[in-house]
């Protein structure tokens, strides 16, 4: 039932900036502020963070190699990370680290390849930048990112 709902949201949410009803602004002004709430939004509900990683997923720009993500001019992948990594930011450390992974691994799902075989991922200099924020919120090396990431079937 919540995956519904999780994944419902965020596409209600992507068409109304599509249309220019609201601003991406505004939404990730919001979204920042529920990362910074997340604690107590998750005693509610402990499902509560899977919001941010569906909500970031359908942000991420619709890239070669996929036929789903966000088409909007000026919409790139170095925008797309730069707001996610702020959202999630917000939040916890580790609460920001799973919900990166979950991220992730809801891209696979979609894209129904690993991320490293997409030609949007292909570029060694964005999956390095993953790695790095993966390496700070997890308080991790990049050898046991790596290791994590692979025990969730995510290939960067």
């Amino acid at each position: 039932r919540m995956v519904v709902f999780f994944d419902f949201v965020p596409r209600i949410i992507t068409n109304l900036v599509k249309a220019r009803l609201v601003f991406s602004k505004n939404v990730e002004l919001a979204l920042k502020e529920i990362s910074r709430r997340m604690e107590e939004l998750a005693q509610v509900n402990d499902q509560a963070w899977h919001l941010l990683s569906y909500m970031m997923l359908y942000f991420h720009p619709k890239g070669r190699g996929t036929d789903w993500g966000f088409v909007f001019m000026p919409w790139t992948w170095e925008l797309w990370w730069k707001q996610t990594k702020e959202v999630l930011g917000a939040a916890q450390k580790y609460r920001a680290f799973d919900i990166l992974t979950l991220l992730l691994q809801l891209m696979q799902e979609k894209s129904e390849q690993v991320l490293k075989s997409l030609p949007s991922w292909s570029e060694p200099a964005k999956t390095a930048k993953v790695r790095e924020v993966l390496c700070q919120w997890g308080d991790m090396d990049e050898a046991a990112i790596l290791e994590t990431l692979s025990a969730y079937g995510v290939e960067l």
